[in-house]
């Protein structure tokens, strides 16, 4: 089966959600967090255009919903409020689709 190329960082995030061991190696939200960033310098890299701006609306839609203030990485605060690494990938997931529906964002359908 071939592996399909996600066209933007909203469709990317959804397959790895759907197959976490495939991309990052376990559920994990450093390691999520960690192969975003990678996925964001290899663009750059390359000098190549990649569709971010969805995911930096999240991220301070994340920072007000949560009241971040601190100079710690949202994915810290959100592990504060979970017992594991699993349990705050869930929580990401759960926090993005929030904010993909109350900003009328399409959800991608992947396979």
């Amino acid at each position: 089966k071939i592996m399909t190329k996600p066209d933007n960082i909203i469709c990317l995030l959804m397959m790895i959600k759907l197959r976490p061991g495939l991309y990052i190696g376990t559920k994990s939200l450093v390691r999520l967090c960690s192969f975003i960033d990678g996925y964001k310098f290899a663009m750059i890299c390359d000098n190549k255009k990649y569709k971010i701006n969805q995911y930096h609306e999240f991220n301070e839609w994340l920072a007000q919903k949560y009241h971040i203030r601190e100079s710690i990485l949202w994915d810290d605060y959100l592990i504060r409020f979970v017992q594991n690494e699993s349990e705050a990938f869930d929580l990401f997931y759960d926090e993005l689709e929030a904010f993909l529906k109350e900003n009328n964002i399409e959800i991608p359908n992947v396979q």
